[in-house]
């Protein structure tokens, strides 16, 4: 499991009004310029941390989010794992170390903006600093994205998952409740389900749809490079 730090949020999730994302009617939503869900005007709130900003702005983000061009599930984000190695230095680490924490969390941010893990160290960077604006503006984001994915689904149930738009996404869900898991099974197209090593109440597992990952192709992988003589591959 990955690290996740507590941090004081108070995510309340409320699974009685959990509603699965209608796709076409958030599209049609985000791509509308007389919308209030217009996606240009909603990303620049979400990027100032708007306070107004509801369960509704958050889930049109969140899943509207597909339908960027910026949107590639499958590309590799390395800052990930800067960000990382800093907080492995743990009471070592200094305020340049948290600095640069935020400088990586920003240069993830710019290709997958609904990061649950990132937005969690980026509010912890920036309370270590002595950030409170900041602090309480990534605080927010985290929090809103939180719900959002949680407003999918009630997530106990195969009928009923989490919709997620990165494979990470569903670690970070799980480390946030504190689920410890057991190694995820397929159990559908584009649902996996997380067996709980212990239950939590009557829960046994977790299920999450990855609809929207497979909906975009991961690209080939490249061949390994091989040297060549007047163009014939030597093996």
């Amino acid at each position: 499991m990955k690290k996740w730090i507590a941090i004081a949020l108070f995510l309340l999730p409320s699974f009685a009004s959990a509603q699965a994302p209608d796709m076409d009617a958030i599209e049609a939503q985000v791509r509308n310029v007389a919308s209030p869900h217009y996606y240009p005007v909603l990303m620049e709130r979400y990027a100032r941390g708007d306070s107004l900003l509801g369960r509704e702005e958050y889930r049109h983000l969140y899943y509207g989010y597909i339908f960027s061009p910026a949107y590639e599930p499958h590309a590799p984000i390395p800052q990930i794992d800067s960000l990382l190695m800093i907080l492995q230095q743990g009471a070592s680490a200094t305020r340049e170390d948290y600095l640069r924490m935020i400088r990586y969390g920003e240069t993830v941010m710019a290709h997958d903006p609904f990061n649950p893990r990132v937005l969690n160290f980026m509010t912890y960077a920036y309370g270590q600093t002595g950030d409170a604006p900041n602090e309480r503006r990534s605080a927010r984001r985290f929090d809103g994205v939180m719900d959002a994915i949680i407003s999918s689904g009630e997530g106990d149930r195969e009928r009923s998952p989490w919709h997620i738009l990165y494979f990470s996404h569903a670690e970070d869900v799980l480390d946030y409740f504190g689920a410890a898991y057991k190694q995820p099974m397929v159990v559908g197209r584009t649902l996996e389900y997380f067996p709980l090593v212990q239950r939590q109440g009557s829960v046994r597992g977790y299920y999450f749809d990855y609809a929207p990952v497979y909906s975009k192709p991961a690209p080939p992988a490249e061949e390994p490079r091989r040297w060549r003589f007047n163009g014939i591959p030597i093996r």
